[in-house]
């Protein structure tokens, strides 16, 4: 191998990118992430109404009511024979997609996102919500923004710990466009998916979110996804109902949580036979109660107004609940935000007629509905301030933001410290065998790639080196001699040790008229080592290091062109001193 020569200015701009401080390279990119997020999200919102206008009213998009029950039970059977059927056109085996696949990209592959389950994710999840599925479109569209934002940055061949942020910049951009809510789409990236908060990843998701929303106003108007009544609230009055709609949607949320993963524990079935279940769950349950089916925005809006007997809305919660759970454990491919929203606004409009009939609260038409869909939220995420912004930027109602918030403590408190419930997106991972945890030092160190911190003063030798190539190369003031054995590195060594030995080597080779000297057999400290990627971060380096046992590494920059080059070295103790300099 060997040592890089200069590179063109687009080099520079991947060399910067690995800093933590990349500010404007990142902006530039989030910027394009966030575009071409808006557009594949467009596409995919176009596609799902266009195949569902062809069965039902132009006017009502999403009244499934309106078709006789035979289509309504068929409807879902004919989605999974097309997921099926994509599945295996595109072999692919894993079945992972949505927001917990994107979860463990980041976590487990340095955000790498592969180009097939994008595909997939997107037919199949056209197919699933137009089927009428009981399920939302979020999760399939967060997956879609996430890859989108991974698939630009592998195609630029960006550092890894970039890759992250772009993710975050298309998880973001996708909530924004979908529900026209760019606040929350940027609280929902930074809380759920890469759980952190930095400014050099706040910036760019900002600016990514903010484009999606400019982006699909222009095509959709400023209206939010679904109509909410305008409402004026006292708080000290309705008390009592929002101390009861939090712990009913703190207890809804465990339920819901649990019976997805049950759910999801069937994982061992053939994929056909676990989507099928969904499909009959949900068709059968629709021959009584299509209200289910589909994203229901439109029966959200009667909740809202109060159109909805206190009978119809028990039943509701409960039908809503169980086939959404059914629906996103037994793998259909869609999103799970949508439901719980749909859950929390019926359960807490039931919370609200129980309470009036009681006399415990006068409550405004929407607002027990709103609380609920915050709580809901809340608890199911595990995410309380994307839930407490979201439903403020669907409401735009100001007023709701305290009823809200105690809503929220006391559904998180009840979900997260009684039952000791974890985000659903965790729970799902764990049920699929994978288990990781926030760790804040790792989340740290993948925020840097190892071109930030590696060492550049670096001299290649051969292990048998003749004293005038051993001269001339310590004539530059290197810091480290990289050792190579048959071609190949085998050692690290401080150029200041062999600085002190060149004096008696000199001195031994003039007596025994040896011309070389086997820098492997002189008295010096030495570091084993092994190569690592330019791409990758200080985390994924020191992993490198822990599991062999090493304490330095050389990083290799892969070109087609000019071949792989040695372009620096990374130490251990060049991460630990890192990570104790605040960034």
């Amino acid at each position: 191998m060997r040592l890089t020569p200069r590179r063109p200015s687009f080099y520079r701009f991947r060399r910067q990118l690995a800093d933590t401080d990349a500010i404007p390279q990142l902006v530039l990119l989030g910027l394009i992430t966030g575009f071409f997020t808006a557009v594949v999200t467009t596409g995919f919102r176009e596609l799902i109404d266009f195949f569902t206008s062809l069965y039902l009213p132009a006017s009502e998009y999403d009244n499934y009511a309106a078709l006789e029950w035979p289509l309504r039970l068929l409807l879902p059977l004919i989605g999974v024979a097309v997921i099926i059927g994509l599945f295996r056109l595109l072999h692919e085996p894993k079945h992972r997609l949505g927001i917990a696949h994107v979860i463990e990209r980041l976590n487990l592959h340095q955000g790498r996102l592969p180009l097939k389950p994008f595909l997939l994710q997107f037919f199949t999840g056209i197919a699933a919500i137009a089927s009428g599925h009981s399920i939302g479109r979020e999760g399939p569209a967060v997956h879609l923004g996430a890859a989108s934002g991974s698939l630009l940055g592998q195609w630029l061949h960006l550092p890894n710990n970039s890759l992250r942020v772009l993710v975050a910049c298309g998880s973001a951009a996708a909530i924004s466009s979908l529900f026209n809510t760019p606040i929350a789409g940027i609280v929902f990236a930074m809380e759920v998916v890469v759980m952190e908060y930095t400014v050099a990843g706040f910036i760019p998701v900002m600016l990514a979110s903010v484009i999606a929303a400019v982006i699909t106003r222009s095509l959709y108007g400023t209206e939010p996804a679904f109509h909410v009544p305008s409402i004026t609230v006292t708080t000290v009055n309705e008390l009592p109902l929002i101390i009861i709609t939090g712990i009913t949607m703190g207890l809804l949320a465990v339920c819901f949580c649990r019976l997805i993963v049950l759910f999801a524990r069937t994982n061992t079935y053939p994929l056909w036979l676990r989507l099928t279940g969904a499909a009959l769950l949900t068709g059968v349950t629709a021959i009584w109660l299509p209200q289910v089916m589909g994203i229901g925005y439109g029966t959200l809006s009667d909740i809202m107004f109060n159109n909805l007997g206190f009978t119809f809305l028990c039943l509701l919660t409960i039908g809503k609940l169980v086939t959404s759970a059914a629906s996103i454990g037994l793998g259909v491919p869609g999103g799970l935000i949508g439901p719980s929203l749909f859950i929390g606004a019926a359960a807490g409009s039931t919370v609200g007629s129980l309470t009036n009939l009681l006399g415990l609260s006068a409550t405004a038409s929407g607002f027990p509905a709103m609380v609920g869909m915050s709580a809901m939220l809340g608890a199911v995420l595990q995410a309380p301030l994307t839930a407490l912004i979201t439903v403020l930027e669907l409401t735009r109602n100001p007023g709701i933001l305290l009823p809200s918030l105690i809503a929220i403590i006391i559904a998180w408190l009840i979900s997260s410290q009684l039952f000791r419930q974890q985000s659903i997106f965790t729970q799902m991972l764990s049920a699929d065998g994978l288990d990781f945890r926030h760790d804040p030092v790792a989340q740290a160190l993948r925020r840097a790639g190892v071109a930030s911190v590696m060492s550049r003063s670096l001299q290649q030798l051969e292990r048998h080196c003749p004293f005038e190539q051993i001269q001339s190369a310590l004539k530059t003031k290197p810091r480290w001699l990289l050792i190579n054995n048959n071609g190949k590195p085998q050692s690290l060594m401080p150029a200041v040790e062999l600085a002190r030995q060149l004096e008696q080597l000199t001195f031994d080779a003039h007596y025994t008229l040896v011309e070389t000297a086997d820098l492997l057999g002189i008295p010096a400290k030495r570091l084993e080592v092994a190569a690592i990627d330019i791409k990758s971060t200080l985390h994924e380096a020191l992993m490198r290091m822990d599991q062999n046992s090493l304490d330095a590494l050389y990083i290799i920059n892969h070109d087609r062109k000019n071949g792989d080059a040695i372009i620096g070295i990374i130490t251990r103790a060049d991460i630990e001193a890192w990570y104790q300099v605040p960034h």
